[in-house]
């Protein structure tokens, strides 16, 4: 359960999270998303971050691992998971990136 960056609405944003906070306070998801971010489509990146932040504080609250789409956006998710120094697992879908980049 998470807002995909292709369809993050803004007039349903905040209820979305409600949504998302709750199944994580009843324990019921295993995993946060698909969430993420993505430079080819979606809104604009600095919003989509905004967003990937909540979803990566909700994961780290909860202790639930995160489910990421990530298109062209290694770095930012690198960058995310550094500044809030993100210790649950994410699984990102369709990596097809270097081994080198994998373990960062």
């Amino acid at each position: 359960m998470g807002l995909h960056p292709w369809f993050i609405k803004p007039e349903t944003e905040e209820n979305d999270f409600l949504a998302i906070e709750n199944a994580c306070k009843e324990k019921k998801i295993m995993a946060i998303g698909e969430c993420g971010l993505d430079k080819l489509k979606a809104p604009p990146m600095a919003r989509q971050i905004e967003i990937f932040n909540r979803h990566v504080a909700l994961s780290e609250t909860y202790k639930i691992p995160m489910i990421i789409h990530c298109v062209r956006a290694h770095d930012q998710v690198i960058a995310a998971r550094q500044a809030q120094l993100a210790s649950m697992p994410w699984i990102l879908h369709g990596f097809a990136g270097s081994k080198e980049l994998a373990k960062k």
